[in-house]
């Protein structure tokens, strides 16, 4: 119901489009007066918004499925994470001597977990919070970028690693207006096929974000146009409420518009004589 109404709406405002500009053209002059006179103008300004809503709505849904990241996420979540290990390897340092070692965190989670075939825990506090407690050794920060890479570098052969950076402010496709997204992160570019990218945080070793060139349509045609989620504006506030308060408000009162021609052309219809 949703793709096809979705549809349906963005084929109806992209004809109206073309209409309100077909009419207007001509004379450079709105033929109409009350309410049609409103709504045409309205459609000419908020037209194209209404069109992209409607159609980055139906892309919410999926309807055409191109993009595998979670493949590409999932096998290297599984090369960082190595071998499994055994639960006896954990007595070695049990959890109660683990969390004296993160004395300075009151953790809330304390995970047993492995890294590149490692027993270690992980001590959480909070997001951004956190600490690396190996079997043999002590506390760490993070993990051993080094060995990520080298993780993620088994994980996508034949592919190769082109590029890797240490990001510590949000890029185009690795973004969060509310800065609930981990950083700093590694980005590393993949020389397969769909030009992957990869985001990791290097605080427990995991994939938090993964884009390729079969995702654009994900970020730019859906997040992009349904979110306003656009690189420089997304990240300054209030300048992004304000812009997305006033397309909201001009689709709003074109919607209002056209339910009020709708109801004025069901009227008249109805009330004529048999």
């Amino acid at each position: 119901i949703v793709i096809w109404l979705s549809g349906i709406a963005t084929a109806v405002a992209f004809v109206g489009i073309v209409v309100g500009v077909w009419m207007y053209a001509p004379s450079g002059r709105v033929p109409y007066a009350g309410p049609k006179r409103l709504h045409m103008i309205l459609g000419l300004f908020f037209g194209i918004l209404a069109c992209t809503w409607a159609f980055s709505g139906m892309l919410s849904m999926d309807p055409f499925p191109l993009s595998d990241d979670a493949g590409i996420e999932g096998t290297i979540n599984r090369a960082l994470r190595g071998a499994p290990v055994r639960m006896d390897v954990f007595a070695v340092k049990p959890p109660a001597a683990a969390l004296e070692e993160a004395a300075n965190l009151r953790v809330k989670r304390l995970e047993l977990t492995s890294f590149d075939g490692e027993a270690v825990y992980l001590a959480t506090e909070a997001p951004g919070r956190s600490r690396i407690i190996p079997m043999r050794r002590g506390p760490a920060v993070e993990f051993d970028r080094n060995r990520i890479l080298d993780a993620v570098k088994r994980a996508v052969q034949p592919a190769i690693l082109t590029e890797t950076t240490s990001l510590t402010e949000y890029d185009a496709y690795y973004l969060d207006r509310r800065h609930e997204r981990p950083l700093p992160v590694l980005r590393v570019r993949l020389g397969d096929a769909e030009e992957s990218r990869v985001y990791i945080d290097p605080r427990n070793a995991q994939v938090v974000g993964s884009y390729s060139s079969r995702s654009w349509i994900s970020r730019w045609l859906y997040h992009g146009l349904h979110s306003i989620n656009l690189p420089w504006l997304y990240t300054h506030r209030p300048v992004w409420d304000v812009v997305v308060l006033a397309l909201l408000g001009g689709g709003t009162a074109l919607s209002v518009t056209s339910v009020i021609l709708a109801c004025q052309l069901l009227r008249r219809t109805f009330a004529r004589p048999r």
